[in-house]
């Protein structure tokens, strides 16, 4: 929940642009089951991937174009990247790079888009052959967009085999992506929170509910039940799923910086199977407390007839502009009610 920097093109970071990494070998050749396996994936059925005679103007079977680009997998009997999730919850998964060899740009935010590809070809790689890759970071920039700040980063690889030859030279733009966080200068009553709908309901969405919580309660899934023996119009959509949709509405737009404090809510109306149900909410208070802004809100929940049927109302608390972190585990101030 830290205040994200003015800028991330910082001296240290500018200092990345230009910076080569040393060449870096797959760990294994180019092997025929390998390349089958990825023709599969990309639903490529062309016969030069497997068959010799077919790929004979190429001096034998080779790979897709873009394979080099994937064939740097993890040697055996090194560290699991995966590992890393244990200790940080917000790991992507994907170094700071994206190209063999180069060390992460600090410093970078959390977020991360595939941004493009631009690639030249030159040669295919053939079974049997070693590939070998190196990379730059070509440039770094910044720009604002409608969803935050984004940060590209760019880097050129270029993929040769055992002999020198070039096989490709590839650019990659990733994208870092700042959200945008609301402020509680931002906010003001009467300001509509930004809806959620979920649904059409199905029967199996109404089951996969019930089996998570073990709610056996027949209404819920059980057709005949519901209408024979309850007298009701048509299985339900469970009050104790239609809280966590007025929930997930609430944190959603509250943003990571902030937090929901309190909700509660009536179950007045009964939402059936196949219905789309809308949450929705608008600002009806706002004030200061301890250095953080809270805001109250009116919610509720409608269906697709217009039927009003969970109304309530819920506190929650954002940053003020510039100023210190929510901070977590939340506390409230002295004052906040």
């Amino acid at each position: 929940m830290a205040e994200k920097p003015k800028t991330y093109l910082t001296e240290e970071v500018r200092a990345y642009i230009g910076r080569d990494s040393e060449p870096v070998t797959a760990a294994e050749p180019v092997e025929a089951g390998a390349v089958r396996r990825f023709a599969q994936a990309i639903m490529d059925p062309d016969p030069i991937y497997w068959d010799g005679d077919a790929a004979s103007g190429y001096g034998g079977p080779v790979a897709p174009p873009l394979y080099p680009g994937f064939a740097f997998r993890r040697p055996p009997g090194t560290p699991d990247p995966l590992d890393r999730a244990k200790a940080n919850h917000d790991y992507d998964g994907l170094g700071g790079g994206g190209g063999a060899g180069l060390p992460p740009v600090p410093g970078m935010p959390v977020r991360l888009l595939n941004g493009g590809v631009e690639a030249e070809f030159f040669a295919l790689a053939r079974h049997g052959d070693q590939i070998t890759a190196q990379s730059c970071y070509a440039d770094i920039y910044e720009r604002e967009g409608r969803t935050g700040t984004m940060v590209f980063i760019v880097t050129e690889t270029t993929y040769t085999n055992q002999t020198g030859q070039v096989l490709a030279k590839v650019r990659n733009t990733i994208g870092r992506r700042v959200p945008m966080q609301r402020c509680f200068e931002d906010v003001a009553v009467g300001d509509a929170i930004s809806p959620l709908e979920k649904g059409p309901m199905s029967p199996m969405h109404l089951m996969r509910w019930s089996a998570a919580i073990e709610n056996w309660h027949r209404i819920h899934y059980d057709e005949t039940f519901t209408k024979e023996h309850e007298k009701l119009p048509e299985r339900l959509v469970n009050g104790s799923w239609k809280q966590h949709v007025m929930v997930q509405m609430l944190k959603d737009w509250l943003g990571e910086a902030g937090w929901l404090w309190k909700i509660g809510f009536q179950f007045r109306g009964m939402d059936r199977v196949w219905d789309t149900v809308t949450a929705w909410g608008r600002v009806t208070r706002t004030y200061e407390r301890g250095g953080l802004g809270f805001v109250e809100c009116e919610i509720g929940m409608r269906n697709q007839r217009g039927e009003e049927g969970t109304p309530g109302s819920a506190i929650g608390v954002l940053p003020l502009r510039g100023g210190h972190a929510v901070p977590y585990p939340f506390v409230p101030p002295d004052g906040a009610t």
